[in-house]
């Protein structure tokens, strides 16, 4: 098996030595491969009391990862955790990057410049890239994945925004290393003997209203037009109010010449002329439907996704994304969904999962290629 994981977690946030103690009992170091990587996702508070850092500098490899609102590893699950995943190879190496920060409009080049600065310690292209990207609300997570997808010439991309404790995105972080930062990106590049398999499902079609309507002025994520009506106006006459909460439970499904199934996206802001900013880019000529989100659509789709990876020969390991809006939606049982996984994966294979702010995962397109997306709602998994 090229890559190799392991599981664990503490919910030890007070006192760095236990959580450590917590961590290390369920996992042995000595069966480790000659190269590892952590990934980590916690909940704010331990960067406050400083488990995290104590974790980092006890790991004798690079560990990069993001804070998240609640996360399940094994039979384990709910907010006030840190998940602790281990990847280990032979034939498989991993080389980390902590770009500049991403806050003005020279963030594209801050990318660039953060991924070629690893690339040029590595011989050969990097097979995939795992990548933490900082939540914004100036920049859109889609054009930075443009960015990076352009310095990496469409090498396969799986990884997260993160979440903060509370719905005002507060606290939200990307880590490497002993560094945390909220406006900062992490990259880990994988390169050498491994095959990577992702898998990504959204909303159930079910789910998803017949009536679509297209675009018919945009500027890359910013909608102004569809149907040649005003967007707010043809929302309106639909019934549907964008407020915080709508913006964060409705979501849009777009329907892309190239991709063999729709994406879901969410609204990420209203502009005073009553545009629309989204997450993704909403080009001219693009088709849209409105998809609603009930509790049955989120546990079926992430059953749909499991059973999908379940499925893939040789899995040793899953890092899982689903997106917070699953989480806040399935109140007031918003753990069923872990619950469900756990229950799914229970001694089939070692698995992390963490609410993300945002889901980046490689979806095929028509000629059977994989091509990077940002996504909203989905539940999204990596299988190693």
């Amino acid at each position: 098996m090229a890559i190799e994981m392991q599981t664990a977690f503490t919910t030890e946030i007070d006192d760095a030595e236990d959580a450590l103690a917590d961590l290390f009992a369920q996992i042995n170091l000595e069966q480790l491969k000659e190269n590892s990587l952590a990934v980590v996702t916690c909940y704010y508070d331990f960067l406050e009391t400083g488990v995290y850092a104590a974790l980092a500098k006890r790991l004798p490899f690079d560990v990069l990862g993001c804070t998240a609102m609640a996360s399940a590893a094994e039979d384990d699950l709910g907010q006030y955790r840190l998940n602790l995943s281990i990847l280990s190879s032979d034939d498989v190496s991993f080389t980390t990057v902590l770009t500049e920060p991403l806050v003005d409009a020279d963030f594209a080049h801050s990318i660039t410049a953060g991924y070629e600065q690893a690339r040029a310690k590595l011989e050969v292209d990097p097979v995939m890239l795992l990548a933490f990207f900082p939540l914004s609300f100036t920049l859109s997570a889609s054009d930075m994945l443009t960015a990076l997808d352009s310095a990496c010439a469409g090498v396969p991309i799986f990884g997260s925004l993160p979440t903060g404790f509370n719905m005002n995105y507060d606290g939200c972080h990307v880590f490497l290393n002993g560094e945390a930062h909220p406006e900062k990106m992490a990259l880990a590049l994988l390169v050498g003997n491994h095959e990577p398999r992702f898998f990504v499902t959204h909303i159930p079609s079910r789910n998803i209203r017949e009536a679509r309507f297209t675009v018919t002025e945009s500027r890359d994520c910013v909608l102004y037009k569809v149907n040649d009506v005003p967007v707010r106006e043809y929302l309106d006459s639909l019934g549907l109010q964008m407020s915080m909460t709508s913006r964060t439970t409705l979501p849009f499904m777009l329907y892309s010449l190239d991709a063999q199934t729709p994406v879901a996206a969410s609204v990420y802001g209203e502009n005073e002329d009553g545009s629309l900013l989204f997450g993704v880019p909403v080009p001219v000529g693009m088709t849209m439907a409105i998809g609603e989100v009930d509790p049955e659509g989120i546990l079926s789709t992430g059953m749909d996704c499991l059973e999908q990876l379940l499925a893939a020969d040789d899995k040793v390991g899953a890092l899982l994304m689903p997106c917070i809006s699953r989480y806040i939606m399935l109140a007031p049982n918003q753990d069923s969904e872990m619950i469900a996984v756990s229950e799914t994966l229970h001694g089939k294979l070692p698995y992390a999962l963490h609410y993300a702010g945002g889901e980046i995962c490689p979806i095929k397109d028509n000629k059977g290629m994989w091509r990077n997306h940002f996504h909203n709602f989905s539940f999204a998994a990596c299988v190693f």
